[in-house]
């Protein structure tokens, strides 16, 4: 991923827990953090054309996100640019509770 993808953090907050008291380390009003990766092609360019995508992702809580991450590159990226169609980002939210 590291020579198609540029990739940025980002954390925001997330959900309260209110129905379950001791789902927090500390309070009941703790706000989880719910962090966001932004996959940006390095060879995108410049500037990027109106219609370009932005892909939402959320992954399957059955499998590692890790084991998703080659197949951006592989698959879905080069099988899109294959066909003229050029992608913005690829933004993954990945589960705040695990």
């Amino acid at each position: 991923m590291a020579s198609t993808f540029k990739a940025i953090e980002h954390v925001i907050p997330d959900q309260h827990i209110r129905e379950y008291p001791n789902g927090t380390k500390h309070q009941e009003e703790d706000i989880f953090q719910l962090p966001i990766k932004q996959f940006i092609p390095i060879n995108s360019l410049s500037p990027v054309p109106e219609n370009s995508l932005n892909i939402i992702w959320v992954y399957g809580s059955g499998f590692p996100k890790e084991t998703y991450e080659p197949l951006w590159e592989e698959d879905l990226y080069c099988n899109l640019l294959s066909r003229n169609v050029h992608t913005r980002s690829i933004r993954v939210a990945y589960c705040s509770n695990q």
